[in-house]
């Protein structure tokens, strides 16, 4: 019976001393070529540096904004990054689509989406939203707020020619991250934010009146 307690101890120090050396002696970015470091978040890729391919997706005529959330108490976080980053792409002469999908553990069980325009609500299956996703080509840019890792220590970002995907630790940080993102890509973002808070309280005090 002490052999046994004995061997078990020694496989806890093992596995310990090992998930210290990884966290503390191994670079989990290593694997990339190309690795940048700024507002507490580490942009990552391979094709090139992240900051000139994040700068080279104003060339593209089409945005899809794609959030993604696992428990539906944090949509005022989710709803705050898109109107965030839709409106700017827009009044840069984008066509923004809104993809909003909810999960269920590592599985997408639906979402909503505004097919780029502003009047249009719908909501497809997982597969169905899968599905429309697939049908945009090369001429489309993805920026994905993906769940939150809730144990990393940083803000992880994802960058392809194509596609800018970020998680964050907690789904309390998007709003603020969705504004930075948005700014290294349009430089006239806290301009247009500014011109519609400007038009929503004028609206909000019309009404009041």
């Amino acid at each position: 019976m002490n052999k046994l307690l004995v061997l078990s101890f020694l496989i806890v120090v093992v596995i310990a001393a090992t998930s210290m050396y990884f966290l503390f002696f191994v670079d989990p970015y290593e694997n990339y070529n190309y690795i940048y470091r700024e507002k507490g978040a580490v942009f990552v890729s391979n094709e090139a540096p992240p900051v000139d391919l994040i700068h080279s997706y104003q060339d593209k005529p089409r945005f899809i904004i794609i959030t993604r959330v696992d428990d539906t108490e944090y949509m005022p976080y989710i709803a705050q990054v898109l109107v965030t980053l839709a409106p700017v792409a827009t009044a840069n002469e984008k066509n923004a689509i809104i993809v909003s999908e909810l999960y269920e553990g590592n599985e997408m069980v639906s979402c909503s989406t505004n097919r780029g325009n502003v009047t249009v609500v719908d909501t497809l299956t997982g597969e169905e939203c899968r599905d429309y996703l697939d049908d945009f080509g090369e001429d489309t840019v993805r920026i994905i707020f993906d769940i939150p890792n809730k144990m990393s220590n940083d803000i992880v970002v994802y960058v392809s020619p194509n596609e800018l995907r970020a998680v964050l630790r907690q789904y309390e940080e998007m709003p603020e991250f969705a504004k930075f993102v948005s700014s290294a890509i349009f430089e006239n973002t806290e301009e247009v934010l500014k011109k519609m808070n400007e038009l929503a309280a004028h609206i909000g005090s019309a009404q009041i009146q």
